[in-house]
């Protein structure tokens, strides 16, 4: 996207900033969907109902056109996703072992054990699948991370944007996620340790450790 609100596609191999997009959930709620705003010039994409006119505008515009900012997200083709600690750089994996069923690490490689699909809900929520097993993200009774493999008893999650420079985040910005039936957050130390913080008051499921905020921020 560019800064005058123009789209294009590109056919460079090298991924720009004009080229990332941030996934916020719609402030409407409900299954209106999520929006689409761009990393570089902070516009969201936005698209009329024949499909004729996509260019970008800011929330301020948001009503003014017939366009819409809104947009629904499927599964499509193979769909995969790497969820990457974006201060550690250390990736969500699901590891095979000889415990009754792969568990979770976090890893330095990009390969299928941390190849994650996302299942979008009605609700705005997501699950997260485990390309290579099937099995959904999840988080126990303790807080735990662990996985699941039905996806109707898996914990949902929400996206929520983090900007680039805000406080606690890096320069780059990048995604805090939220469970939603344990109120847990998502988090990586720097050491490669898997851990959930609390939405309400920060605590964490282990008493010795203290929360970071470049913990809770992925990409």
């Amino acid at each position: 996207s560019s800064e005058n609100g123009e789209v294009k596609t590109t056919e460079s191999s090298c991924r720009g900033i004009d080229e990332e997009w941030i996934v916020e959930k719609s402030r409407n709620g409900g299954p209106e969907g999520v929006l689409l705003k761009s990393v570089a010039y902070d516009r969201f994409l936005a698209c009329s109902e024949d499909g004729k006119d996509l260019r970008t505008m800011t929330r301020e515009e948001k009503g003014t056109t017939s366009l819409r900012m809104e947009w629904q997200l499927e599964m499509a083709n193979r769909n995969t996703f790497f969820m990457s600690s974006a201060s550690h750089n250390r990736r969500l994996s699901c590891k095979p072992s000889r415990r009754p069923a792969p568990h979770l690490v976090m890893s330095m490689h990009r390969q299928g054990w941390e190849a994650w699909k996302i299942v979008p809900a009605p609700d705005g929520s997501v699950r997260f699948q485990s390309r290579e097993h099937g099995l959904f993200l999840d988080c126990n009774e303790l807080n735990e991370l662990a996985v699941s493999p039905l996806e109707d008893g898996a914990e949902k999650w929400y996206v929520e944007a983090v900007s680039p420079g805000s406080s606690g985040s890096c320069a780059r910005g990048g995604y805090n996620i939220f469970g939603y039936e344990r109120q847990v957050q998502l988090a990586c130390d720097k050491d490669g340790r898997l851990y959930t913080t609390r939405n309400d008051d920060g605590d964490v499921n282990d008493d010795d450790k203290t929360k970071d905020e470049q913990d809770t921020i992925w990409f």
